[in-house]
């Protein structure tokens, strides 16, 4: 039996921005619903405060709109990431 893993993002993730005046990643029609493990796999990582960010750490989606969403350090959508910065070239993946 052939099994095939459809990941989010796919085999090289998606370019994204952030507004540290909001909180939202923004990508355009992403699909995300909340909860979706992500990961941050290239770029220059944004400044937040409190627990800074690491590349290929899950991070959770918690959709705004079709176009915008916020990142939780738990599955659990608790504690939001809030940026302080924009970051540079910023690229997510979906988590396994």
């Amino acid at each position: 039996m052939a099994v095939s893993l459809i990941c989010w993002g796919g085999l090289v993730g998606k370019s994204v921005s952030i507004n540290p005046t909001t909180d939202y990643v923004a990508l355009t029609r992403h699909g995300l619903r909340d909860g979706k493990g992500v990961q941050f796999s290239s770029g220059t990582l944004p400044i937040v405060s409190g627990v800074a960010l690491t590349l290929n750490t899950t991070y959770y989606a918690k959709r705004i709109d079709g176009n915008n969403f916020e990142l939780y350090y738990e599955l659990s959508l608790t504690t939001k990431v809030n940026f302080t910065s924009s970051g540079a070239s910023i690229v997510l993946a979906g988590a396994y």
